[in-house]
């Protein structure tokens, strides 16, 4: 499912935002993935990579927060600043880490108690 699609009215992604640059991506959850990254300063600057981000889909808010704060902790010496003060600015990570990123967020359990894994999607 693609960035721009939400497949059931409470679930939320989490999401990987690559940078063409590749020296940096940012690692964050949300209802919309793409309004997301709509917001932030690199979006504007036309500084990311839509196609080459990714995201999964899982059932709830509560899931998506419990995974990109797991992720963020495994991600945690890979922290780098984001060059700007603004919201989420402290969810960027070094591209060297980005393909970590992607093989963590794809082996996230949909939920706590399951083997079923979430589809990693563009």
């Amino acid at each position: 499912m693609p960035l721009t699609s939400v497949p059931a009215a409470q679930a939320a992604g989490v999401y990987v935002l690559v940078r063409h640059d590749r020296r940096r991506f940012k690692l964050g959850w949300a209802i919309s993935p793409l309004h997301r990254a709509r917001q932030l300063p690199e979006y504007r600057r036309g500084e990311l990579d839509l196609a080459s981000s990714r995201s999964i889909w899982l059932p709830d808010r509560p899931r998506a927060q419990q995974v990109e704060r797991s992720m963020h902790k495994s991600l945690a010496p890979y922290r780098v600043e984001a060059g700007h003060r603004e919201d989420g600015a402290k969810e960027w990570f070094a591209g060297h880490a980005q393909d970590d990123a992607m093989r963590l967020l794809s082996q996230m359990p949909l939920h706590p108690d399951s083997r079923a894994t979430a589809r990693l999607l563009p």
